[in-house]
């Protein structure tokens, strides 16, 4: 392999299987479990984070597929010999991270060198490889398909007579005569019944096909297909008590597809499998997260869901003769009869019977040194391998980067492959001597269904689960090396917090992001509050990188323009910010979440405007609030995420033109209202330059102040009414003494309007209860005092309405 590639290559000899029939066909299931069966040929190739996050659903856990890792090293060990240096689970061996990328790369070859043997098994023989080669490398699309049906047809009736078991019964006879003229005799006798059964006999039998071809169907006329196995039982007798079919005359199974096409790419001419991951391209970012490690998961995920149909299959024809599959279950560890609980067994057909699996072998690193062969040590598989293990597999694996490693040698690998098809071999020759001993053996439950169901679909289940947790697990590796290098699981804010502090180190300070958190003050006087951004759960504000415009005169700011109403438009200068952030989060991290924060002190107050900037020197407002007096307002910000220029492009790409216009043109309006503003607008400058005051006029004017925010907010008081009209070159005590002194005069008036209106509403009360008179008189008569003890002659009645007991409940009612 060329430098910066992993490779891993299988050759496959000649085949060694016997001709022998195959079977195939799946019990009814749901609707996801058979799209899971179907391998999407056509379908857009999942992202490698996404891939991995479904690996859940095939894996096994993390402690089941170690003790599977450590079963396979010991077995290993065994078929091995002491000639070969101690075998270790890469986690716990010293490697570089280069040895990860050719770990992988020898776990998936080695899962296609096992699912092509897999293949062998069921009648793939190599004419018909060389054939499916031929298939692929002209462009088509090879598929492994297993279709069939099952067949019920009547065969009459018949009168069947049941006997029940002899009962004795005891008799007693009266008879006359003897010394005393009468007497009784008694005798046993035996009594049976029988009866006439009708019953009605079916003929059951099932038939399927496993093939490969191209194309749409098998039967496509512009495509190709070739039999691998297939077999149509002999009917077996099924007896009913009624006229009514047990079952469809014709009931076809559940078509399963498999997409080979990734399995026969990686065969080159010389029959030999070859894998690689491309370390130099832009999208391998780890061992498992890589376009090629990508495509086989996807691979073998499909793999996975065609063998557990193929197994449920099996077992659904084999439950046609039920006699003859529990006596199946026998032939083969782990094969239950249909509907059985095999939550425990799903995988004891593969491991139980003996069937050895290479992949979890892959992820073994073993000792640079050779331990030394004494005399008779040495283990005949280890020394020379035999010539038909040698003739079936032939590997060549990638080289370790460190030299204080070594990864499994090609003699090693072929041998474990070798050895996992021997152990096939002779699971198929156990399952045919007792299918021979059977009572039907051509049955719909023959040596066929259980050699295809129990042993290759489990085998190529297990290869299929072990490759996805064996990538699964390098990249878990990865992760836990990474906690212990740093002493904790990292999480976004880890990530975040390290980006900033590098962030210090790399840029100057007027580059730097700094947190977005404003005092909001004017030079030389005290903050009346605080402005900030911060994350969702989190009272610490984010850092952004700031472009800062200040309105100190050295330099004119255009002023920013405000539409408040159809009629009113607001003009503002001061300081500017433009703020960008740049957030560190991890794949599966969620969506950003913000929230905006604002504080006022005591006797301070000022407004925040929020909104969207629509233009160079416009704001849209959106809402506008007056925070005053120790206010603390936590605002959510709603982000809405807009398709990146590239996704959009490739969107439109297929629409009319008058439909990319306007997707054009409303792309614009929503870039137009991406960027978010804020404004802060402090109130007592601005009430300053309203009233016609000096500068810092009502700083300590708070009782003033006060007046004037009621007088504004509450009563909409206008501002003419208020402001200083005099010589504009008055002092400013004389400026503060007028307008102190409309605004009393304001609040006096006031006061009259609410006396007026309260006495109003007394008169108007009176009025409705029919009381004559003026209010004053009414005053002198006592009235006040009469409505003051109608008052509270009322207020006693409720009270002790209140505190009184609850009635008694009403007799029950009487019925006649």
């Amino acid at each position: 392999p060329r430098p910066g590639r992993a490779r891993a290559t299988w050759a496959i000899g000649p085949d060694r299987s016997r001709a022998r029939p195959r079977s195939h066909r799946s019990p009814p299931r749901t609707r996801a479990q058979h799209r899971a069966s179907l391998a999407p040929a056509s379908a857009p190739r999942r992202s490698a984070p996404r891939a991995m996050a479904s690996e859940a659903a095939f894996a096994l856990s993390d402690a089941a597929f170690r003790e599977k890792v450590q079963a396979a090293l010991q077995a290993a060990r065994r078929v091995l010999g002491d000639a070969r240096a101690p075998l270790r689970y890469a986690g716990d061996a010293a490697h570089a991270y280069g040895d990860k990328f050719a770990i992988v790369a020898a776990a998936v070859g080695a899962a296609a060198a096992s699912e092509l043997a897999a293949l062998r098994a069921v009648g793939l023989s190599n004419e018909l490889l060389t054939q499916a080669l031929e298939w692929q490398r002209a462009g088509k699309t090879v598929t492994l398909q297993l279709d069939g049906a099952e067949h019920c047809t009547p065969m009459g009736h018949r009168i069947r007579v049941e006997e029940s078991p002899n009962l004795t019964e005891t008799v007693t006879e009266e008879r006359s005569g003897g010394p005393f003229g009468f007497g009784q005799k008694t005798r046993e006798r035996s009594v049976s019944v029988r009866r006439e059964v009708k019953e009605w006999v079916w003929a059951v039998s099932a038939e399927w096909k496993l093939r490969l071809f191209t194309g749409a169907a098998p039967d496509d006329a512009g495509g190709a297909c070739v039999m691998l196995a297939g077999r149509a039982s002999e009917p077996v007798e099924l007896v009913t008590g009624n006229e009514t079919s047990p079952r469809p005359k014709e009931a076809p199974l559940w078509v399963l597809h498999l997409d080979v096409t990734w399995l026969l790419r990686q065969v080159e001419k010389d029959m030999s499998i070859r894998f690689e991951i491309d370390r130099a391209a832009k999208d391998c970012h780890t061992p498992a997260r890589n376009a090629q490690v990508s495509a086989a998961v996807e691979h073998f995920q499909c793999a996975a869901a065609f063998a557990g149909g193929l197994k449920r299959t099996m077992r659904g024809i084999c439950s046609l003769d039920p006699e003859q599959h529990r006596h199946a279950a026998g032939w083969v560890p782990g094969w239950l009869p249909y509907g059985g609980d095999d939550k425990f067994a799903r995988h004891a057909a593969a491991v139980a019977s003996g069937v050895y699996i290479a992949v979890p072998a892959a992820l073994a690193l073993a000792d640079g040194r050779a331990p030394s062969k004494s005399a008779g040590s040495a283990s005949p598989a280890a020394d020379a391998p035999c010539a038909d293990v040698v003739a079936a597999v032939r590997v060549v694996l990638p080289r370790a980067d460190s030299d204080d490693v070594e990864l499994m040698s090609d003699a090693d690998m072929s041998t474990l492959l070798g050895e996992s098809m021997r152990s096939l071999e002779s699971l198929h020759t156990q399952i045919g001597r007792k299918a021979a001993a059977s009572p039907r053996p051509n049955g719909p439950c023959s040596a066929a269904e259980v050699w295809v169901g129990a042993a290759v679909g489990s085998f190529l289940y297990d290869v299929a689960t072990s490759v996805v947790s064996a990538v699964s697990d390098v990249e878990d590796m990865l992760r836990r090396q990474v906690a212990a290098a740093v002493g904790r699981t990292l999480t976004e804010q880890d990530f975040t917090e390290c980006m900033a502090f590098h962030c210090r180190s790399l840029f100057g300070p007027a580059y730097r992001p700094r947190p977005f958190c404003y005092a909001v003050r004017r030079p030389g006087h005290a903050p009346e509050g605080e402005l900030s951004i911060c994350g969702d759960g989190d009272s610490k504000p984010i850092e952004t990188m700031v472009a800062t415009r200040l309105g100190d005169g050295s330099r004119p700011v255009p002023p920013m323009h405000v539409k408040l109403s159809a009629s009113a438009r607001l003009a503002f200068t001061g300081d500017r910010y433009v703020h960008g952030i740049v957030r560190h989060a991890f794949s599966s991290s969620g969506a950003l979440r913000l929230h905006l924060r604002a504080r006022a002190r005591q006797f301070s107050c000022f407004v925040l405007v929020a909104g969207t900037i629509t233009a160079a020197d416009e704001m849209t407002p959106v809402a506008a609030l007056l925070v005053r007096d120790k206010d603390d307002l936590d605002i959510p910000l709603v982000l809405d995420a807009i398709p990146t220029q590239k996704e959009f492009r490739d969107a439109i790409e297929s629409l009319s033109p008058e439909q990319q216009e306007f997707c054009k043109g409303l792309r614009a309006m929503q870039l137009a209202s991406t960027l978010f503003g804020v404004a802060v607008i402090q109130v007592k400058p601005q009430l300053e330059r309203l009233l016609n005051l000096p500068p810092d006029a009502l700083t300590k004017e708070i009782k003033l102040t006060r007046d004037l925010m009621t007088l504004f907010t509450k009563y909409q008081m206008p501002s003419d009414l208020l402001s200083y009209g005099g010589d504009a070159d008055a002092r400013a005590k004389d400026k503060m003494d007028a307008v102190r002194s409309q605004v009393a005069a304001m609040n006096e008036m006031i006061a009259e309007e609410k006396k007026a209106e309260a006495d109003e509403a007394v008169l108007q009360r009176r009025f409705e209860k029919g009381v004559v008179g003026s209010f004053d008189e009414q005053m002198d008569e006592g009235g006040c005092r009469d409505d003051l003890a109608d008052l509270e002659q009322v207020f006693t009645a409720t009270r002790m309405k209140r505190s009184a007991p609850p009635p008694p409940p009403p007799p029950p009612p009487l019925f006649c």
